[in-house]
């Protein structure tokens, strides 16, 4: 009695497993398969950084800030964006988000990018990259949104960089 038991339990949790393994497998041959015919491209600085991976609506540099010079000046280091998503489903009075897409027609109603294209540019960058990066999720979107549906982006992201040890994601 005890055994069948264990094994209903094991059951149901190996599909539970697999269940999400379905939703978030990371695998770069079957993603390239799906996604496109080659690999994107990664572009890089004069400085041998990375810019861009492919046309940079997934991976990008932001670099919009000048190199402080004087001990006043404001330090924004330039920092690779993991653009996987604009907006939040909040309304948080104090959020930079309201200002960041004030003339957005949406406002900062959540608009989600493909995650086909999001895991294909995440592994192009994990295989390719040489030196540590951290990649920063919350820029434009609210890291965390969607952390109670059925595939938060946390699990899918970790999922793809939990295979190495070199690059972070924030």
């Amino acid at each position: 009695m005890k055994k069948d038991l264990f094994e209903k339990k094991e059951e149901q949790t190996v599909s539970k497993h697999n269940i999400f393994e379905n939703c978030f497998e990371s695998n770069i041959s079957q993603t390239l398969f799906k996604a496109t015919a080659r690999i994107p491209k990664v572009t890089y600085d004069d400085r041998g950084l990375v810019k861009q991976v492919a046309d940079g609506s997934i991976i990008k540099r932001f670099d919009k800030t000048p190199y402080p010079v004087k001990p006043t000046d404001v330090v924004c280091p330039h920092f690779l964006e993991l653009k996987w998503a604009y907006g939040c489903p909040f309304d948080c009075s104090w959020c930079y988000l309201k200002g960041t897409f004030r003339f957005r027609p949406e406002g900062i109603k959540p608009a989600h990018k493909d995650l086909e294209k999001v895991k294909l540019h995440v592994e192009t960058f994990l295989h390719e990259l040489k030196t540590p990066e951290i990649l920063n999720t919350g820029e434009i979107s609210d890291s965390l949104m969607g952390e109670n549906g059925d595939c938060p982006f946390s699990k899918f992201i970790s999922s793809l960089f939990e295979k190495q040890n070199m690059h972070k994601v924030l």
